[in-house]
């Protein structure tokens, strides 16, 4: 049996990540569950030392002219990814949780080295525009790796917000809002549901949201799918593309259920 970080161990680590909010949430101590209290308080102790760095964002052509919803199948459908569904969503086109599906794996990055990754769907509800980071079915990763990600790429969004909604044809007083969407399997969502036990990550929530409505920004947003583990590993169909690959779709009938949690 492996044996687990203690909290010096874990603390000696962290004095080696670098302070900035992309290396915080790639920080792979920070994928597990089990560490995430002693992390938030980590992150919480250094707060105001760790920064957002903006070097290689990209300014223009969020919208990439090949999005389609297609996907290059390498092995079944029936094996569910965190890709192939957030093809199906942006194919479903709209969500009553969610709204109108705009894009997906929007580019952040204007290199590929650079320190950014892309925005997993993007969508609008109404007058917010949801930058939204997917844990998909059965994923091991923690939810405080979740919003960690949403808060940095919603911060990304806000430097070149214009850029950005105007590439998208939407008005520019939208509401910029990081969400988390994952399902009852995952561990992100295990832990939404449980979430009074994890009082650190709590505060450390909090404290972002409290930064994200400074600057003018919706707090963090929670969704969690509640489809059972059968209807998730059927949900999906595939259908050639003249555009290359196969066009991913939810099956005729079935439409994913979300549930907004406040955490």
């Amino acid at each position: 049996m492996v044996r687990g970080k203690s909290a010096d161990e874990l603390k000696q680590e962290w004095g080696a990540v670098s302070r900035d909010w992309y290396s915080v949430y790639q920080w792979k101590r920070l994928r597990t569950a089990a560490y995430s209290e002693r992390i938030a308080a980590l992150i919480l102790d250094d707060y105001q030392e760790i920064t957002l760095n903006v070097q290689g964002l990209r300014e223009y052509n969020y919208r990439l002219p090949d999005h389609r919803g297609q996907y290059q199948l390498q092995t079944s459908i029936s094996q569910f990814q965190e890709k192939r569904f957030v093809r199906a969503m942006y194919n479903l086109g709209h969500s009553d949780s969610l709204g109108r599906m705009l894009d997906y794996e929007v580019p952040l990055k204007a290199y590929r080295s650079a320190p950014h990754g892309d925005i997993d769907l993007l969508t609008l509800d109404g007058r917010s525009l949801l930058i939204i980071e997917v844990k998909q079915h059965g994923s091991r990763e923690s939810l405080l790796r979740a919003f960690l990600q949403a808060y940095t790429y919603a911060r990304l969004v806000h430097e070149v917000k214009d850029r950005l909604t105007r590439a998208f044809a939407l008005e520019a007083s939208v509401e910029l809002v990081p969400a988390v969407l994952t399902f009852t399997t995952a561990q992100a969502g295990k832990q939404l549901r449980a979430f009074a036990r994890y009082p650190r990550t709590r505060a450390l929530l909090d404290r972002l949201d409290r930064d994200l409505i400074g600057r003018g920004l919706g707090e963090t947003r929670f969704y969690l799918n509640t489809d059972s583990e059968a209807a998730l590993r059927e949900c999906l169909t595939a259908n050639p593309s003249d555009l290359g690959g196969h066009i991913i779709t939810f099956r005729e009938g079935f439409v994913p259920r979300f549930r907004r949690v406040l955490a």
